[in-house]
């Protein structure tokens, strides 16, 4: 559990000490920014929740994400203030809360992607393999339960994420299959597993899952 991808907390227990709880807790209710919606937000309340959008997919060559089809906005932005602002010369250079920024324009509107998902600090998409078992949270439960009957917010177990015992960071979509031939295509399972398989056994594909690479 963790507000990003690639960095995870180690699993509570019901022998977890207090000082343990207590971290993990602190871990939970600290508020970060999306990378993607740009939305405050905490372990806490939005986990199992997908309150933001992802591309899980590949950039293809086409510029399309091969999870869906869809085209990503073109890039008419470069955030060049960091370099500018050590320019004591504004000659042509506009001003903006002090810094030296040359033609700037603004961010183009991000289109929402294709999968639910829990809002996230990288902008590596979450995976089925994020998910976890509530079992983890054990020792925390009953205060998350207190918590969310506090604020009005969503108990673990009525959240779009909850499924069997797990708390999933992305909702289960269909696989997407390749346009064209291709003699392997790579998939994550929808119990987070990474298969490879060849083209004539396409046929026994699963009907949901994520497409990772495909030659």
């Amino acid at each position: 559990m963790a507000c990003r991808p690639r960095l995870s907390l180690d699993p509570l227990t019901l022998y977890s000490d207090q000082r343990e709880i207590k971290s993990y807790w602190q871990k939970l209710i600290e508020f970060h920014e999306c990378t993607r919606c740009e939305k405050p937000f905490n372990l806490l309340t939005s986990m199992g929740t997908f309150g933001c959008t992802q591309h899980p997919g590949l950039m293809q060559k086409n510029g399309t994400y091969s999870c869906c089809g869809q085209r990503d906005s073109p890039l008419r932005y470069i955030n060049n203030i960091d370099v500018t602002g050590m320019y004591p010369s504004n000659n042509n250079f506009g001003r903006i809360n002090g810094y030296c920024v040359r033609n700037r324009q603004p961010l183009p509107i991000r289109r929402r992607g294709c999968q639910r998902c829990d809002c996230n600090t990288s902008n590596s998409p979450w995976k089925h393999s994020n998910r976890i078992h509530i079992s983890e949270l054990a020792p925390l439960i009953p205060f998350i339960r207190k918590e969310a009957e506090k604020s009005n917010g969503i108990r673990l177990t009525e959240r779009g994420g909850f499924d069997n015992g797990y708390i999933r960071r992305c909702e289960i979509i269909p696989l997407q299959r390749p346009n064209g031939f291709y003699n392997t295509i790579t998939y994550e399972s929808v119990e987070g597993e990474e298969v490879t398989t060849i083209e004539k056994d396409k046929d026994k594909l699963p009907k949901d899952g994520t497409l990772i690479a495909y030659t």
